[in-house]
């Protein structure tokens, strides 16, 4: 069941990526980077290492200068959802069954973390707080607002994508998306 965490198909990040839309490739390449990342890793900056590159101050401006939230803010939100889903599930009932594949020292240290994100303790959350609700709060929160943001960001390059067609992930139906691609071309 762990290693479905580690996965690139985890419905979180379809949520994502389904309200982002279409976007460069190096966005699709950050979020499946932060995916990947976010059962282990707590620290943004490894999720900078895991896309390559090397100055954390640098990445971060990136995402500041787009107006988007900090890679810290995403991976803390991305985790928080990966702990709603896990007590969704059958063996994950207790705290330390959601703390130690999160790579948290203890249950303890996975209570601080939740009080500290929510301020409700890890019980709390753990009761009252399904996957759908926690989801579609980080979703509301921090990838709606940006959703438009996201179409052209170039997180790994940090340049501005050349003129011309774009390089999407997904092609669909061009009149669709009309607004988002008269803003690039």
């Amino acid at each position: 069941m762990t290693t479905f965490l580690r996965t690139t198909s985890h419905p979180i990040l379809a949520a994502v990526l389904e309200t982002i839309g279409p976007m460069h490739s190096e966005g699709r390449v950050f979020w499946e980077a932060l995916a990947v990342s976010a059962p282990d890793l707590c620290r943004a900056d490894a999720v900078m290492r895991r896309c390559g590159l090397k100055q954390f101050s640098t990445y971060q401006s990136r995402f500041e200068r787009a107006g988007l939230p900090s890679v810290k803010a995403l991976l803390s939100g991305y985790r928080l959802c990966l702990a709603a889903w896990m007590f969704d599930r059958p063996g994950f009932e207790t705290i330390a069954s959601v703390a130690y594949p999160l790579n948290f020292a203890s249950p303890q240290a996975f209570n601080r973390w939740v009080r500290l994100m929510l301020g409700v303790t890890a019980t709390t959350f753990r009761d009252e707080y399904p996957f759908n609700l926690v989801l579609s709060d980080y979703i509301e929160r921090m990838i709606q607002p940006n959703a438009h943001a996201w179409a052209t960001f170039l997180p790994i390059s940090g340049t501005r994508p050349k003129p011309g067609k774009p390089k999407w992930v997904e092609h669909r139906c061009p009149e669709c998306f009309a607004p988002v691609l008269a803003g690039v071309q």
